[in-house]
Order: C-alpha cells, then sequence, then structure tokens
C-alpha cells in the first residue's frame, strides 16, 4: 500500500473508496462530498440565498450529506455566508467530522462489514446519521 493522508475529500461521487494507483491501493480513504462546493456554486452566478438553497435541499435529500469548504475560499471571502449554512445545518442534522466518518468506515472495511469500497453505500444504515 502507498502511504498517504488518513482521508480525501474533494470530489462528487457515489462512493467512498481507496484509490489504485499502477496496481498499488492507497492507504488514503476517498470520502466523496455530496455537492459542489459553496464557491464552485457562487461561480454559476446564483445568489447567497439561492446557494444557501440550494444546499439545505440538497441536505433533506440526500443522507448522508458531506459538504465540501475549501479553506482559502468560504471562511475567507464567504464567512457570513458559511456561519448561516452551518447554522442551519446544526439545527436540522447531526453533525459528524469527516475524521470520524473515515474512521467508521474504516472500522467497518477493518472488521469486514464492507467487503469491497461500493459497500459503502450502507453508511446511511450502518453509522445512521446524516453527515455533514
Amino acid at each position: 500500500m502507498i502511504s498517504s493522508f488518513f482521508y480525501a475529500s474533494d470530489f462528487v461521487a457515489a462512493n467512498a473508496f481507496y484509490p489504485v494507483i499502477e496496481g498499488l491501493v492507497c492507504r488514503t480513504l476517498q470520502i466523496p462530498v455530496s455537492m459542489r462546493s459553496i464557491g464552485e456554486h457562487e461561480e454559476t452566478w446564483l445568489s447567497d440565498a439561492q446557494i444557501q438553497h440550494v444546499v439545505m435541499e440538497k441536505l433533506s435529500r440526500s443522507p448522508p450529506f458531506i459538504l465540501y469548504c475549501h479553506p482559502s475560499y468560504e471562511p475567507v471571502f464567504k464567512p457570513a455566508l458559511l456561519d448561516r449554512i452551518l447554522t442551519c445545518m446544526a439545527k436540522t442534522t447531526q453533525v459528524m467530522t469527516l475524521e470520524k466518518i473515515a474512521s467508521r468506515v474504516k472500522e467497518m472495511y477493518l472488521y469486514g462489514r464492507f467487503k469491497k469500497p461500493q459497500d459503502s453505500t450502507r453508511l446511511t444504515q450502518e453509522i445512521g446519521i446524516n453527515m455533514g
């Protein structure tokens, strides 16, 4: 296995997985995000209110929900919008860090609850919460 970060989450997909590069399985669990970032939505000329609506609608429709926040964009250029979204999320769902999600997913692989990465679509049932 190739050694690297404990987890990463910077793409939209359906399942968590361990990348394979030239036949070697990487140790960095890839946890997909549920939607494009706030900054990426802004590039489509949506207003802050529209972006917040998109985020909250997606949250209500697709547990587990993982929000990607780029540390050099949203906290710097959109702190008020990010604060409103995170406040709404905290009021409507249980919030969990990606580190905790990654730990639980890795434990499930380790103890055989997932036979292959694609089985991670059972995250909602296995972990039992919405993830934000």
